[in-house]
């Protein structure tokens, strides 16, 4: 009997934990754009292990920006992320590959909080469609006169 007590305190805790990352989400890509300072489209070419890190974000990636539509072309040369995706963090896991980048901070994070995304295996067509929405949106928000 108090052995499935503890099992049923086990589970409880576990599907809480599972669930911990809850964070708003803003479902288009107009706002998508404008709540952030950022928004770069560019690769990670290196992850390696952040030793300084004590939380789920123990990665951090070398980012080669490729298109910015908003901010400067430095604002973000690294990338932080999960070692893996599960588990009580927002944090996406960060891989080698083609990103677009939301941030408002030149230390970017990759959450499933801040909508920046591993764009690596999209189609062609996916992809291209993204980025023409993000240019678009980059000549509707530069200053006019």
């Amino acid at each position: 009997m108090t052995s499935r007590v503890y099992f049923m305190a086990f589970l409880i805790l576990c599907s809480k934990w599972a669930s911990a990352c809850d964070c708003p989400k803003i479902t288009t890509l107009d706002q998508d754009f404008s709540n952030f300072k950022f928004v770069v489209y560019g690769v990670i070419t290196n992850v390696r292990n952040d030793p300084s890190s004590k939380s789920f974000e123990g990665l951090v990636g070398d980012f080669q920006a490729l298109e910015v539509f908003k901010g400067s072309a430095s604002s973000i040369k690294n990338l932080r992320g999960g070692t893996y995706s599960s588990g009580g963090s927002c944090m996406v896991k960060l891989e080698p590959g083609e990103y677009v980048v939301y941030s408002n901070e030149e230390t970017a994070f990759i959450s499933s909080c801040n909508f920046s995304e591993r764009i690596t295996s999209y189609s062609a067509e996916k992809k291209n469609e993204l980025l023409q929405s993000l240019r678009n949106l980059s000549k509707k928000s530069l200053p006019h006169g």
